[in-house]
């Protein structure tokens, strides 16, 4: 089964970057992105399968740990886009991406995530 990815960034160009980085970094992958958490929450409930989900620079920050529940519930993994040197309870048991990100670092972690055996399928 092809990977399915959820951006959910603010700004539109890192967004667009993003997305278009992650296709290319996995054949087949399905991206889709949100603006806001809450379209982030609106796609998730039309949507059987996520593996990862990236959290930018969202437009309302807050709610990221129910919905972080949330991508557990349908098998998946966040990915926070410049983390903090010391994760949260939320952010445990998550991936980092550096921020600012680079094609080679997307396609690094996506490798990485890919290898670790978490790709259903």
């Amino acid at each position: 089964m092809s990977p399915v990815f959820l951006v959910i960034e603010a700004d539109p160009f890192v967004r667009q970057d993003l997305s278009e980085i992650l296709q290319m970094s996995a054949e087949g992958a399905r991206v889709l992105c949100a603006e806001a958490l809450e379209d982030a929450r609106g796609l998730m409930a039309e949507i059987a399968q996520v593996d990862l989900v990236f959290f930018g620079t969202p437009a309302a920050p807050v709610g990221v740990a129910d919905l972080v529940e949330q991508v557990r519930n349908l098998g998946g993994t966040p990915v926070f886009i410049g983390g903090p040197e010391t994760p949260s309870a939320t952010e445990r048991m998550a991936l980092f991406l550096s921020s600012p990100f680079t094609n080679t670092s997307v396609a690094e972690l996506v490798a990485d995530w890919q290898n670790s055996g978490r790709l259903k399928g």
